[in-house]
């Protein structure tokens, strides 16, 4: 077991954490360029070194990465911040968390402290990506974690993932026969897209070497590769994802 931050989240997120609705979420793999779509598959999990891979009929492998969270890490919520008071005798700082202006008043660690005394403007706001463990107030413990194609998620899933099943006023909780509400998957695959569809850049040594993005979407093919901004650009169609599931612990 280990500590670790959780994925990073929005604020719409966090606040579904908050209220117990979000307890699942969704990283991409790393995901093979070449992966024949004409030939079946099997999923599989080398154990000695963590990583997951695919394997075809003809013994080829293909490397799905290894997942920066294992079942039983404890990981806590990275919000922003913003510090009002420096204690430069004792290391304690006073601030507030931004999202819900909630105040705290706390010891930062000796590593944390260095990386305070070493910025520019320490009270300026804090990134959820910057934010000292030390200040997190929200904590889960990862009790699964998994591998399956994006399409694979199930209703209930895509409801732990913090969609919100609304029931329709015909009563229906599933596809209306109206077509007044999305049931939780399609939700699920618009919420996906408005993130993951738009191509965010491959960067090696501070430098773009390209593009990637990774729409819900099947066209048939696994890869596509385009140009984007006069750069390759690789789209990964309905990708493998790693899946977390977490539960509410007390810190």
């Amino acid at each position: 077991m280990s500590t670790k931050p959780m994925p990073l989240m929005t604020e719409h997120n966090r606040g579904l954490i908050w209220a117990g609705l979000k307890t699942m979420t969704r990283r991409v793999c790393k995901q093979p360029l070449l992966l024949p779509t004409a030939i079946s598959v099997k999923l599989g999990y080398d154990e000695p070194s963590g990583h997951w891979f695919l394997s075809d009929q003809n013994g080829y492998t293909y490397d799905l990465g290894k997942s920066r969270l294992q079942a039983g890490d404890e990981v806590y919520l990275r919000e922003p911040v913003q510090i009002q008071k420096i204690g430069w005798a004792r290391g304690l700082i006073e601030g507030v968390y931004l999202d819900d202006a909630e105040w705290f008043n706390v010891e930062l660690l000796k590593k944390e402290w260095g990386r305070l005394v070493a910025r520019k403007n320490p009270y300026a706001k804090t990134s959820p990506l910057f934010m000292y463990k030390s200040l997190s107030r929200t904590w889960r413990k990862v009790t699964r974690v998994w591998v399956e194609q994006l399409q694979d998620i199930s209703r209930e899933d895509a409801v732990a993932e913090g969609i919100i099943h609304e029931v329709c006023h015909h009563g229906h909780k599933s596809v209306c026969t109206a077509g007044c509400r999305p049931e939780p998957e399609y939700k699920f695959r618009t919420l996906w897209n408005s993130i993951n569809e738009k191509p965010r850049p491959s960067i090696i040594n501070g430098v773009i070497i390209g593009y990637e993005s990774y729409p819900w979407d099947d066209t048939g093919k696994y890869a596509k590769m385009e140009t984007y901004r006069g750069l390759p650009h690789v789209c990964y169609f309905n990708p493998y994802v790693f899946c977390y599931e977490f539960s509410e612990i007390d810190k």
